[in-house]
This record gives C-alpha cells, structure tokens and sequence, in this order.
C-alpha cells in the first residue's frame, strides 16, 4: 500500500479534494436554490445541468486535453468550476442557475478525466484491484465529507460559495506543481449504448436505474430534507449517510452475486430498498406534528432506513456493470465501459428533474414514492428478462468490482483488473 501511494499519492490527493469541493457546492446550491425560493421542479432541472455537462465533457473533452496536455487542461477546468461557482450570486436566477450548473458539470468532468486517465498510467496489473478500490474510497469519502462541509458556512450566505470555490483551486495544486510527465493521449473509441443493450438489457438497465435513483437523490435530497424542516446539520448528517452508506454494502453484495444469479441480488437488493422506502414514509407519517417533522423523535430511525435505502441503491450500478460483463469478450469489455456510464448519465439527468416533479406534485414524500417506482420498474424489467435468458455459470462470471457511483465517469473503469485482459486503448462515451 505504502508503495502504491507513493505513485498515486499526489493524483489521490487532487481527486479527492475536488470531490471534496464538488459533493459540498451540489448539496449546497441544491438547498441555496430553495431558500431563493426556486420551486422544486427548478432545482431538479438545474441539477440534472450538472450530469447533462458531464455527457457532454465525455463526448468533446478528450481532444481538447489531447491538444493542451493534462496538466494545463487540469488547471484551466480547476479554473473555470472557481469561477462558475463564484458568479452564482451575482445572476440569482433559476435559468442562469441552470446554465451554470451545465457549465461546472463539463468542467468538473473534465478535471475527472484529466486525473483518471492520469491514475491509469500509474497502474500496474499487480496494483489494479489495490487502485481500484482505493479511487473508490476517495470518491465516496470525497463526495460524503463534502455532505458536512455545509455547516462550514451559514446557506444563506456567500460562504459556502467561496469555500467551495476555494477546495476547486486547492484541487488545482498538487498536479500544477507535480514533476511527473504528461499521460499518453485520450482515445474516443466505443460502441454504442444500443449494442450493449442487445448484449445485456439486464446489465443496462441496472446501471440505468443506479443513475435515476442516485440523481434523485443528489439533485433534490436537500430539498427533501429541508422540507421536513431539518436544519443546516441535520440535513448534512442525512446527506452523508445517504452517500457514505453506498461503500458500506458494495463489498458483502458484490461477494454474494459472485455466487449467483446476480439478477436474483438485484431484485434482492430492491426489495430491500422498497422496504426501506415504506419505512421511511411510514416515519414521515408518524411523527409529522402539526406539518413539521420531529427530528429528535424520528433522527436514527430516520439514518437507519437512510442507510439502507442509499447504501443498496448505489449497488445498482456495479452490479449492472458486473453481470454486463458476465455476457461481453474480453476485447469488448473496455469500449463497453462509455456505454455502461451513459446508461448511468442519462438516468441521472432524467431522475434529477423527474424527482423534482414528484416532489412539486406530491411534496417531500415524492421523491421516495418516485424511486419506489424506479425500484419497482427494475424489479419487474429483471424478473421478466429471467424468464428470457438463464445466467452464466459461476465458473464463466467476471468478480464484482467495487465502482465510484458518485463520480460515473469512465476513466474510473481503467482500474478495474478486467481492464488488463482488454488491453485497447482509453474509452471514452459513444
């Protein structure tokens, strides 16, 4: 591990601290939103910008740090999100919200890109799984610890727009000032998200209802909780057990459908999930007194069900991930991968604005009563493709791997070890 770090130590460092600055500014601006009085059907809208950006850096991102070099496109994206998240109180508005939060969303996927294809070349077949579950730590310690960082700074102030402008710049210095070479070029093969769902319809819509549960969550869990009448920590207390819980169930469920149909886990692992939802709306109904919500009566049960409700809904997409993979060659695995994080990318632009529909229409419990429908939508979709198609055999299955939900991006799959039987080039989104 020692060694490892030492090769990777700077690179983890910026990744982390953007993600840092990225999981405080979204949960942040999602709940500054509200205070400006935004209705909840703007808020979903803006923070489904974040993912459309994103797509659109996966798509046009790759030859423009080709061109520049990693480290001035690292510098110049590291930039660009200080400067997006410093304009957002000059332009209140929700379409100039909208725009902006598109903007950051290219930019903050750029410097993903830029750190994760960097990540890569440091990886050796013997540090692969070591790498790949350590850029899976940070992410989700990263994007967690950023779920506290709002009680740093009062929400209706211009303090958390500032520190998380400054973790931005912070970011940029370990790799400004890094000795090492430049990574070899970007690549933009793959192939597209209709043949891969031809190949595993299962895997795709796995990794898709990941994206539209997990964006719910992120794009309009602020608003949720807020709504409920948490204040400041309480909501960042409820925000990092939804994101934080997602490492705490990958490794016990990976391991399980290692052993089985791993379609059977997913309907598993969503039946859960719905129990959890029921639980959380039957805590909702039981103590709401007089239209607001009693923390101190409702707070652990509240986390509990929390935890399971976020912790197995981020299992989603390395399971659909994993079991596309029991079905793909192994020259196919790696320009797979863009296609399997679109999936991902799409639903969570649909489930960002969708939820905030929801929650517009029916109030806070919308956005349970949205994912229940995700939820039971997958279950349905899964059992009907078990009666279309038997499993592969234990013995034909590639390991579940644990998979950085909270950043969907595809440089994170270079670490994963299936990429060292694949040996093309970096993929990028078809």
């Amino acid at each position: 591990m020692i060694q490892v770090l030492r090769q990777v130590g700077t690179l983890m460092l910026s990744f982390g601290i953007l993600l840092l600055a990225t999981g405080t500014f979204n949960t942040f601006i999602a709940l500054r939103s509200t205070l400006e009085g935004f209705p909840a059907t703007f808020t979903g809208l803006m923070m489904s910008g974040f993912y459309t950006g994103s797509i659109v850096a996966a798509l046009f991102c790759a030859p423009l740090i080709n061109r520049v070099g990693h480290i001035r496109a690292f510098s110049a994206f590291g930039a660009l999100s200080a400067v997006v998240v410093l304009i957002h109180p000059f332009l209140i508005s929700p379409l100039f919200w909208i725009g902006l939060r598109a903007i950051l969303g290219f930019a903050v996927a750029g410097l993903y890109m830029c750190t994760e294809s960097w990540l890569n070349e440091r990886v050796s077949s013997e540090t692969r799984g070591t790498i790949l579950s350590l850029h899976a730590t940070v992410a989700f310690l990263g994007m967690g610890g950023g779920q506290l960082m709002i009680n740093t700074g009062h929400p209706a102030g211009t303090d958390l727009f500032m520190i998380a402008a400054m973790l931005f710049a912070l970011g940029i210095i370990p790799i400004a000032l890094t000795r090492a070479t430049h990574p070899e070029p970007l690549s933009t093969s793959g192939f597209g998200l209709a043949r891969l769902y031809e190949i595993s319809p299962s895997g795709v819509a796995g990794c898709a209802a990941g994206g539209l549960c997990m964006g719910a969550l992120l794009a309009v869990g602020p608003v949720f909780g807020q709504t409920l009448g948490l204040n400041t920590a309480q909501l960042s207390q409820l925000m990092a057990a939804f994101v934080l819980s997602g490492l705490l169930f990958q490794l016990p469920v990976g391991w399980v459908s290692d052993l089985c149909d791993r379609r059977n886990v997913i309907i598993a692992a969503a039946l859960i999930v719905l129990l959890a939802a029921l639980g959380l709306l039957f805590l909702l109904h039981t103590y709401t007194v007089a239209g607001q919500y009693d923390w101190p009566g409702y707070g652990l049960p509240l986390i509990i069900a929390t935890v399971l409700f976020g912790g197995l809904t981020a299992t989603f997409y390395p399971l659909g991930i994993a079991y596309t993979n029991d079905y793909l060659e192994p020259e196919q695995r790696v320009q797979a991968s863009g296609a399997l994080v679109l999936s991902y990318a799409l639903g969570a632009v649909a489930g960002s604005g969708l939820s905030a529909v929801a929650m517009e229409l029916i109030g806070p419990t919308g956005l349970i009563i949205f994912n229940s429908a995700v939820l039971i939508a997958l279950i349905l979709f899964t059992v009907y493709r078990q009666r279309r198609r038997s499993w592969a055999g234990v013995t034909e299955k590639e390991s579940f791997q644990t998979v950085p939900e909270a950043i969907g991006t595809p440089g994170g799959w270079e670490f994963d070890p299936r990429w060292e039987t694949s040996k093309p080039e970096n993929t990028r989104f078809t």
